[in-house]
């Protein structure tokens, strides 16, 4: 009797390791030699953060590794085998990946334009989704052919280019890459589907071999044929099999695998966008904007971050390894304890959220605020606005109805989910709209707007949720048959089917999801530009992150923590954004005891007149500033201490100006 695994189950998973392990290890060192001789190489300066020229030819290596370990999984006919990734899909994705492989040598080799780098590979991705690599359905939903495409498009596009993007440190991409395709090996063999597993262990052997050479301080680096080839890899595997079926975590594994580059990438392009945004409306205003292409590199990558605080480059690789890891860990503790999928997600969703706001994303926040500043000084029609919000508040209220609806209904059928959430339509969003036209939310300009108009809409959405559900109580809506035959179920056509929804719980639920989903997004919309502007001055240093900027406003202490104090800090903010003199404000004073330790519009409250003498010393600061109504007493105990210090005392006013009319001539008699 057998005590264990069979002897060719274990075999099949070290031959494959092997095979691939092996050939990176044996032809990475020839593709060096290969690399100098045919010109593939990345000298030092710029951006770069190597000092000695390293040839950038590791794409063939790890290919050739891949390759290997594919034609040991097809090739040799083991028993049992367990997948969805055949012999047929290995000759696909081995002309496609040879396609994109070929493409990164000649960028690689002369340094192609971005838009044709980018053309080349959309057709790469056009093929593989001609090759029945596509995305298919989404949530058990079957995709028009159209959107299809389309997201498949953009789904080989994003990962390419995340790996692509991030390969900017030694052994990053290459480990990064490693990782993701250890979670999805994890997530397949989970599913019962260790034949696709195989495939991944190609690369997982190739990577790590490679990572010995790629390493800091690295030998050889991937360049573009290489990350674009591991890119194209982890995005192909995962679509091409039957895990994207209809399940949460089918989804949002393969994403967390890639989430690391993912991300990068997404706040590289905001980033860049923002400025480039920010540089024209700056001309448009008539001060000096800097052209700011979107594919143009920058020095803000999250490697390049985390070296400024003080990280070697082995610390940053290791640290974004662990962030990687850590993504993986949470796809595949939803698919262990599914039950629990949605409460994994939700708290990493929070982590992830107070790691991008706390750390990460301040050049982002910052460039977006100097374009939204730009914009407002020169803003545009009205009328866009006005055609265009109504719609994206349709839009928002029937989103937010679907998910309310589909996680307080009984399981239905896809045709019968969409039925029954397009029969509540009529209510839920429609009299939630009509209230928004009530209180003439479309005839306000947002980014003028007082708080008490926020609150408007607040007051306008929650009347009209709760008087949809209202409605739904006494017409007997969740109740109302449906005719079998409607929905094809093959019934005859006098059979009725009743949506069990229990009452009243299942529509307060209902109800209040509506409710808190519609007042976040319709609400935020609206507060959006509010809250960038108000969240810069949280975030003072960021100025000197941004490109091209150079941060000389100086250390001011503002004495007054009252609605005056408030109107300065906020005008810093603008100030900053506009590329105006600013103070940079280090921390306020007030008489009133009771605010002291408190914030002020994220500013902290560091003591009183008395302590004036040891908050200018510890915070170093180089000018003070009245922001309030002071006493005889106070105003002299702050001049004295600043004639102590020898740094000047400004006094800020919020004053009306009168300018004397001259009153026209009258015109002379006919």
């Amino acid at each position: 009797m057998s005590t264990g695994w069979p002897f060719d189950f274990l075999l099949k998973y070290v031959f494959v390791f092997l095979a691939s392990f092996l050939t990176a290890f044996l032809f990475t060192p020839a593709m060096k030699r290969l690399g100098s001789a045919w010109g593939l190489v990345d000298q030092p300066g710029g951006r770069h953060l190597h000092k000695r020229p390293v040839p950038r030819s590791g794409g063939p290596a790890l290919f050739l590794a891949f390759h290997v370990g594919c034609a040991a999984v097809f090739l040799i006919e083991w028993l049992p085998f367990q997948g969805d990734l055949t012999l047929n899909w290995w000759m696909r994705f081995l002309a496609i990946s040879s396609m994109l492989l070929v493409l990164g040598l000649i960028d690689d080799r002369w340094s192609l334009r971005p838009w044709i780098k980018l053309g080349g590979q959309a057709a790469v991705a056009g093929l593989a989704f001609a090759l029945d690599m596509r995305v298919g359905k989404i949530l058990g939903f079957s995709l028009p052919l159209p959107l299809d495409a389309a997201l498949t498009i953009f789904w080989f596009l994003a990962i390419i280019n995340a790996f692509n993007l991030i390969d900017g440190l030694d052994g990053l991409a290459t480990g990064l890459a490693v990782i993701a395709a250890v979670g999805l090996a994890g997530s397949f063999l989970f599913r019962h589907m260790p034949g696709d597993a195989l495939v991944l262990l190609g690369l997982i052997g190739g990577g790590l071999a490679f990572l010995r050479h790629n390493f800091y301080p690295a030998g050889i680096f991937l360049g573009d044929s290489g990350s674009m080839f591991l890119g194209l890899t982890l995005a192909a595997v995962p679509i091409s099999t039957s895990a994207k079926g209809a399940a949460l975590t089918a989804i949002f594994v393969p994403l967390l695998a890639v989430g690391v580059p993912m991300f990068d990438t997404f706040l590289a392009v905001w980033r860049r966008t923002a400025r480039r945004i920010g540089a024209r409306l700056s001309e448009e205003n008539g001060s000096s904007g800097t052209a700011v292409r979107v594919f143009e590199g920058d020095l803000d990558h999250l490697h390049h971050r985390l070296l400024r605080e003080g990280l070697s480059q082995r610390g940053v690789a290791f640290w974004l390894y662990g962030a990687a890891a850590a993504l993986v860990a949470v796809g595949l503790l939803s698919m262990i304890y599914r039950s629990y999928a949605h409460g994994i997600y939700l708290l990493a969703f929070i982590a992830a959220s107070y790691v991008v706001v706390r750390h990460l994303a301040y050049v982002e926040l910052w460039d977006s605020g100097v374009a939204l500043i730009n914009g407002l000084r020169k803003p545009r029609p009205q009328r866009t606005v006005a055609a265009l919000l109504p719609l994206l508040d349709l839009a928002l209220l029937a989103g937010a109805l679907w998910v309310a609806t589909r996680l307080t209904t009984p399981p239905l059928t896809a045709r019968e989910f969409k039925l029954f959430w397009f029969d509540q339509l009529l209510f839920w969003v429609g009299v939630p709209f009509l209230a928004l036209f009530a209180v003439r939310a479309y005839s306000r300009i947002w980014r003028l707007a007082r708080v008490s108009e926020f609150v408007l809409v607040l007051f306008a959405l929650t009347g009209g949720i709760l008087a949809a559900a209202a409605m739904t109580i006494l017409t007997g809506l969740p109740h109302r048959p449906m005719d079998l035959a409607v929905l094809n179920l093959g019934a005859a056509h006098d059979e009725t089917v009743v949506i069990q929804w229990p009452m009243p719980k299942g529509l307060a639920l209902q109800t209040l999801l509506h409710l808190g989903l519609s007042i976040t997004l319709i609400v935020g919309i609206r507060l959006l530009p509010k809250l960038v502007v108000d969240a810069m001055a949280w975030a003072p240093d960021a100025a000197r992150h941004s490109k091209g900027r150079q941060d000389a406003s100086l250390r001011t202490i503002v004495y007054g923590a009252g609605d005056r104090a408030t109107l300065f800090l906020q005008r810093q903010a603008v100030a900053a954004a506009g590329r105006e003199q600013r103070a940079r404000v280090v921390g306020l004073l007030d008489d009133d005891p009771n605010l002291w330790g408190m914030l002020v519009y994220g500013q902290r409250v560091l003591g009183g007149r008395q302590h004036l003498e040891r908050v200018i010393e510890s915070q170093k600061a180089q000018q003070i500033v009245i922001a309030a109504p002071l006493d005889p007493d106070a105003r002299r105990a702050a001049l004295e201490a600043a004639r102590r210090h020898d740094i000047p005392v400004w006094e800020w006013r919020v004053a009306l100006f009168p300018v004397q009319v001259q009153a026209a001539e009258p015109p002379p008699p006919a």
